[in-house]
């Protein structure tokens, strides 16, 4: 080793010691933090359940949690990232959303009904129909995605219509001087032609889409079970809960206009 203000060479064993090592040939950074990114693809199962697997694994294998627990304290940790991460984001985001429509439209159904407990039977009718969108994703073997969970928010807007045109009309009736069981029972039968159009219309427009395989397809299969079940749990069900929450309250008369 030589220069241009050196005396004398200098051998380079004097001053530094070589080794072969192997390194990676990209380092990769996350928030500054040094990463290792391993990439899975996923082929024939969805996503959510592949991530969970991943997951378990991870906490139940005696050779990777003794790994595990031997990394942690140096500071370096697992995590699941990726395609599954931004599912978990977007369902979170969902729920929030959902939650804070679920809360204004029953403010606006107390504003409409002029009672607490008539929003309360209406909400009682989403579980129902949540009853026909599970049973078409699990009969169909359709993973529950955010297409499906689209459906599964269009299915409970129309349920919600069911069953507010049901109790509507069944107060309407009771303020003519019916019983809750004459009323209840006279509005199910007026009110099924109208709500089976509407089930039916539903259903049938989104029968194409339920039987492909397009990215619409959880969607379509969750809106076709839950429309089905929304119309049969609405008609044969929510009566009895009427009946149960609301039979004995007093319904006053529709005031007169005068002439």
């Amino acid at each position: 080793m030589t220069g241009p203000d050196a005396e004398a060479p200098a051998v380079v064993r004097n001053l530094a010691r070589f080794r072969r090592k192997t390194l990676p040939a990209v380092v990769n950074h996350r928030n500054i933090t040094r990463v290792f990114d391993v990439y899975v693809n996923v082929e024939g199962r969805d996503v959510g359940s592949v991530a969970a697997a991943v997951e378990r694994r991870l906490e139940t294998a005696p050779s990777v949690r003794a790994l595990r627990d031997k990394y942690e304290k140096q500071g370096y940790r697992i995590t699941v990232r990726g395609e599954y991460q931004s599912l978990r984001e977007s369902f979170s985001q969902f729920a929030q959303g959902f939650g804070i429509a679920a809360l204004l439209v029953y403010l606006v159904m107390v504003a409409q009904f002029r009672s607490f407990l008539d929003p309360l039977i209406v909400f009682l009718a989403v579980p129902l129909g949540l009853v026909g969108v599970i049973a078409a994703l699990l009969l169909t073997g359709t993973a529950f995605s955010i297409p499906a969970f689209m459906g599964v928010i269009m299915t409970i807007g129309l349920v919600v219509d069911y069953t507010i045109i049901l109790v509507d009309f069944t107060n309407r009736l009771r303020r003519e001087g019916r019983s809750a069981v004459d009323a209840v029972t006279e509005a199910a039968r007026l009110r099924l032609r109208p709500i089976l159009m509407v089930s039916l219309a539903s259903a049938a427009a989104v029968v194409p889409l339920a039987i492909g395989d397009s990215a619409n397809a959880p969607l379509a299969r969750a809106v076709l079970g839950g429309v089905v079940a929304a119309a049969f749990f609405t008609l044969l069900v929510i009566p009895s809960f009427y009946v149960i929450l609301a039979g004995r309250r007093q319904v006053a008369p529709e005031a007169e206009n005068p002439a």
